[in-house]
């Protein structure tokens, strides 16, 4: 038994289906949990396998995996970030780097548009889940 909670979003619907109010899926079927899980909306919990390399969690050790999970990406500074990351980054803080090349000059772009505390230390990019852009 495949267990598989939702991750992302309020809802999902597509190979199973799942909500904010009841993320947790069982699946017998291994194809179908790992459908779930590419789709990104989606953690497996645990599985019923005997194999050595499963632990499944208690309630409380799968509470907190799925909240180290759902934060935006963060943990690096402007200048560890990749070219993909520096515009990923400067779309989710509507800032255009469109026609700007090299990853400095973009890096010097966004020091320029964005507040200080936004471009300094280790900052947050990468795409907000649903709950995320409904809370502001």
């Amino acid at each position: 038994m495949y267990h598989i909670r939702l991750i992302k979003g309020l809802s999902y619907n597509g190979v199973v289906n799942a909500t904010s109010a009841d993320p947790d899926v069982y699946t017998e079927d291994e194809a179908t949990a790992n459908a779930a899980v590419a789709s990104g909306f989606f953690t497996l919990v645990g599985n019923g396998s005997s194999s050595a390399n499963t632990v499944i969690s208690t309630e409380e050790e799968t509470t907190e995996e799925v909240e180290e999970t759902t934060p935006a990406y963060s943990g690096k500074t402007l200048e560890e970030m990749t070219v993909a990351e520096l515009e990923t980054f400067a779309t989710y803080n509507d800032v255009s780097l469109k026609g700007i090349k090299g990853k400095a000059k973009m890096i010097e772009k966004l020091r320029k548009v964005l507040p200080e505390e936004v471009t300094t230390g280790e900052v947050e990019y990468g795409s907000p889940t649903m709950q995320e852009l409904q809370e502001k």
